[in-house]
């Protein structure tokens, strides 16, 4: 072949590549989703939510290297089921080139905290052993702690697993008192104090009241957890 056929085969190669480079771009499902949000948001309704759509197109084709805009109409939701309906109309270069019926859910977000990473049961929590998610509300229950407040300082209760949302029952207080532990429990009046040794019947954090037993008269008492070491008997 001679060099001038060369110079024409890699011309026209070019010239596909540069065709291929601009190819005709899409309206996505992303970008739909945030123009039914904005449409929400319009209504009053928080921005932090989920939507998903189980009817309708949610992509559309556009001219080449074109602009496009997404116009959201007729917006109803039930607010009890999280169900919506809507229409859209997608308009580039002044021609409407896409328009939809859709039919979705949508679910509110909020912020809550959970595990970073695994927390074994017995480690006191930290602020670094937590993070922020957004969960769907309806995800989130009346046992869930939610708040860093109310985890920071608490005992796990048995192994809390990494991003999952924590209950009540599963962090407390930490222990001070063992079970078996012997402690000072300490009997005190107006006109006197009387202290003594006895064995701990149950586990107990700061506050809780607890049994103990005498280890010599085995008569059962019941007292404070004052610290890890000490026990305010309750005046008979």
């Amino acid at each position: 072949m001679t060099k001038l056929f060369y110079i024409f085969i890699i011309s026209l190669l070019g010239i596909f590549s540069a065709s291929g480079a601009n190819a005709a771009l899409s309206v996505t499902t992303d970008d739909v989703t945030e123009a039914v949000r904005e449409a929400f948001m319009d209504e009053g309704v928080d921005a932090d939510m989920d939507i998903e759509f189980f009817g309708g197109s949610t992509t559309f084709a556009l001219p080449q290297d074109s602009d496009f805009k997404i116009m959201v109409f007729g917006l109803k939701y039930d607010e009890v089921n999280n169900k919506f309906t809507c229409t859209i109309d997608v308009f580039s270069e002044g021609q409407n080139i896409g328009h939809s019926e859709l039919i979705g859910k949508y679910y509110l977000l909020d912020g809550v905290f959970v595990p970073a990473r695994n927390i074994n049961k017995g480690e006191i929590i930290s602020d670094a052993d937590l993070k922020k998610v957004m969960v769907r509300r309806n995800r989130i229950k009346d046992v869930n702690i939610t708040s860093k407040d109310k985890l920071i300082n608490k005992e796990a209760k048995r192994m809390l697993k990494s991003g999952k949302l924590i209950m009540n029952s599963e962090v407390g207080d930490k222990i001070l008192i063992k079970k078996g532990d012997y402690v000072t429990a300490i009997y005190q009046t107006a006109k006197m104090q009387i202290t003594t040794r006895a064995q701990a019947q149950e586990d107990g954090s700061k506050n809780d009241r607890i049994e103990l037993q005498n280890p010599k008269s085995k008569k059962a008492i019941f007292g404070t957890v004052i610290d890890s070491e000490t026990v305010q008997i309750e005046i008979q």
